[in-house]
C-alpha cells in the first residue's frame, strides 16, 4: 500500500482549513444581517432594501424575486413581470405603517419565489 506525500497531505490540510474559515465568514455575514433587521421595527424594515417584514417580525431578505421587487415599485404588475415569481395578496388584516387600523398583524403583499 501507498502512502501519499506529505505536500499531498499539507495541501488537504490548507484545503479544510481554507474552508472552515470560509464558513466562519459566510455565517458571521448571515449574523449580522439577521441582527440588524430583527432590530427593526414594521416602518423601518419595510424601507430596508435587505429586509422583509412578514406581519409579525422583520427578516433578512434572500429571495430573488423579493428582493427585485422591493427595487422596483412594489406592485401586482412588477411581480408578475418577473420570471418564476408569485405575487401574494397582503392578509385581510395587514395594516400599512403610520395608520391606525381596527384589525391589524397580518403580512403585507409579497413577491416570492414561486414553485417550479
Amino acid at each position: 500500500m501507498r502512502t501519499k506525500p506529505k505536500a499531498y497531505k499539507l495541501f488537504l490540510a490548507v484545503q479544510i482549513l481554507m474552508l472552515g474559515l470560509l464558513s466562519v465568514f459566510i455565517f458571521s455575514v448571515n449574523a449580522e444581517e439577521v441582527s440588524v433587521c430583527e432590530k427593526l421595527y414594521q416602518k423601518a424594515c419595510m424601507e430596508e432594501p435587505r429586509c422583509a417584514y412578514t406581519g409579525k417580525f422583520c427578516r433578512p431578505t434572500n429571495d430573488p424575486c423579493e428582493i427585485a421587487w422591493l427595487e422596483l415599485e412594489g406592485t401586482l404588475a412588477s411581480c408578475e413581470s418577473m420570471t418564476a415569481c408569485d405575487y401574494i395578496k397582503a392578509e385581510q388584516c395587514y395594516c400599512p405603517p403610520d395608520v391606525i387600523c381596527v384589525c391589524g398583524g397580518g403580512a403585507p403583499e409579497q413577491c416570492r419565489l414561486g414553485t417550479p
